[in-house]
């Protein structure tokens, strides 16, 4: 099943942009938009989304309100906000409310896609989790039904309870995976940091150089 990722921004031009951008690099993810946070509240009812990525400054409501909202409807799912104010009380309110990651925009594609598949990677987790903690929940139920009660047949819970020791098996290899994955994509997504400061510090040099050119050039022309 492909992993589903909703876009709420009330830009038109980024909701224009950016799944294609994505899609480039994500050929699996399905994106959905809206310019409309209301909208937005709405499909949160009927699509279980693996990600949620919000601008933080729309109208009507902001991207930490439909943080909870999104949080109240699906636990599971993952929240990306983005924001041009440069903040750090707002980016602590961001990760207090349950988001994955607070990104500055302008957005650095390569950075947003590792942080997408973390949280894709995040959310598969959590479902799977939730999932084994309700057969548990199940299975406990059995158990305890049972204990009050000796004379109920015991074939079927003696079954189920081996299915669940396999399945308890096989979720934690997927977790095992699920970790080394997303410690490569750490250590990725590490070296990308590295080299867009590496990058930085080099556009800064130029800026300095120019700047000092300019300086000159007014000098002479004087």
């Amino acid at each position: 099943m492909r992993p589903t990722a909703l876009l709420v921004d009330d830009d038109s031009t980024t909701v224009a942009a950016l799944p294609n951008a994505l899609q480039c690099r994500l050929p699996r993810l399905r994106i959905e938009t809206t310019t409309n946070v209301v909208d937005a509240v709405s499909r949160l009812d009927r699509v279980s989304y693996g990600v949620v990525l919000a601008d933080y400054r729309m109208p009507r409501m902001d991207g930490i309100s439909l943080l909870r909202e999104v949080k109240r409807r699906s636990p599971e799912t993952s929240v990306i906000l983005m924001t041009g104010t440069n903040d750090a009380v707002l980016e602590a309110q961001a990760f207090e409310a349950g988001a994955f990651d607070f990104l500055p925009k302008p957005l650095d594609r390569d950075d947003l896609t590792t942080t997408i598949q973390l949280a894709l990677c995040a959310y598969s987790l959590q479902r799977d989790l939730k999932a084994w903690q309700e057969r548990s929940r199940r299975y406990s139920e059995r158990l305890r039904r049972l204990r009050k009660d000796p004379g109920l047949p015991t074939s079927d819970f003696k079954e189920r309870l081996a299915q669940l020791a396999e399945e308890v098996s096989v979720v934690n290899d997927g977790v095992h995976a699920t970790v080394m994955q997303c410690r490569a994509l750490t250590k990725r997504s590490e070296a990308l940091f590295q080299e867009i400061r590496n990058k930085l510090q080099s556009v800064h040099r130029i800026a300095q150089q120019r700047s000092r050119e300019r300086f000159v050039r007014r000098l002479l022309l004087d």
